[in-house]
């Protein structure tokens, strides 16, 4: 049991870099686009 641990590890790590790297780039997709949003709205009504 113990000897199977670092493997899961192992087997994880990549795939938490692969989330948070996907998380990330979510992130700055909704900052671009909120910022597009805000550009496009006239700033005085």
């Amino acid at each position: 049991m113990v000897r199977k641990i670092p493997v899961v590890f192992a087997a994880l790590t990549p795939l938490a870099d692969a989330i948070e790297t996907a998380n990330d780039f979510c992130k700055q997709g909704l900052n671009i686009a909120f910022l597009a949003v805000m550009d496009s709205t006239p700033s005085q009504p």
